[in-house]
C-alpha cells in the first residue's frame, strides 16, 4: 500500500512539473529580456481590455504551445494576478499591456473565460496560430472582452500598444516588433452558457 501511495505521489510531481503557466506576463521589475536578446526564446507583447457596466469580471485568454512536449501555457489576463491592478482602467473599462518570452514552436489561441462565469468558449473556428521564431519580438494585437455581449475580439491596436508596452517595460530590446494582428484577427468568438 506504502509502495502504490509512493508511485502515485512521485507520478503526480512528474506529471505537475511539466506543466507550466505562465500568468498575465513578465513584471517590468523582473523584466530582463535576456533570452530574447541571446536568441533562445522569442518575446510576444498586446494587450487585454474588458468593457463591463457594473463590476469587471476578470477575462483570461488562454495561448498554449502546440508541441506537446512543451506543456506549456500562457495565459493573459485584464487583472494582473500578482500584482492586483491594471495598466489603464477608466469608469467601464480596465486591461493589461502583456508581455512574455516563449519557447520557438507554433501556439495557438486555445480558450477564453471570464473568472467569475462559469460560461466557457468553444473552440475558435478557424484556429489562430502563430509561428514565433527565437530571437524576434510579436506584437499579436488587442484582446477585447465584452462583458454584456459575452464575446471576445482580437484587434489592431498596434500604435498605441506597442509605445505602452515600452514605457512599462524600460529594458525593451531595440528592435523590430513584427505586427501578426492585421493578419490574425477575429470579431465575435463567444462564450457558450454551461448547463
Amino acid at each position: 500500500m506504502k509502495s502504490s501511495l509512493f508511485i502515485i505521489s512521485i507520478l503526480s510531481i512528474l506529471f505537475l512539473s511539466g506543466c507550466t503557466t505562465k500568468t498575465v506576463g513578465l513584471l517590468p521589475e523582473n523584466a530582463t529580456f535576456t533570452a530574447t536578446k541571446e536568441s533562445k526564446t522569442a518575446l510576444v507583447i498586446g494587450s487585454i481590455e474588458e468593457a463591463y457596466i457594473t463590476i469587471p469580471h476578470a477575462a483570461y485568454v488562454y495561448i498554449w504551445n502546440l508541441d506537446k512536449s512543451q506543456q506549456e501555457t500562457n495565459m493573459v489576463s485584464t487583472t494582473d494576478v500578482a500584482q492586483r491592478k491594471q495598466d489603464f482602467s477608466d469608469r467601464n473599462h480596465l486591461g493589461n499591456y502583456f508581455v512574455f518570452e516563449v519557447t520557438e514552436g507554433e501556439y495557438k489561441i486555445s480558450s477564453w473565460q471570464y473568472r467569475y462565469y462559469r460560461d466557457h468558449a468553444e473552440e475558435l473556428q478557424p484556429p489562430i496560430v502563430y509561428k514565433f521564431e527565437k530571437g524576434k519580438i510579436y506584437y499579436i494585437g488587442r484582446f477585447f472582452s465584452n462583458a454584456l455581449t459575452m464575446n471576445l475580439a482580437l484587434r489592431d491596436e498596434s500604435q498605441n500598444d506597442i509605445v505602452k508596452v515600452k514605457e512599462k517595460y524600460t529594458n525593451f530590446p531595440e528592435q523590430e516588433v513584427i505586427n501578426l494582428s492585421q493578419s490574425h484577427s477575429f470579431y465575435d468568438w463567444k462564450l457558450i452558457r454551461k448547463k
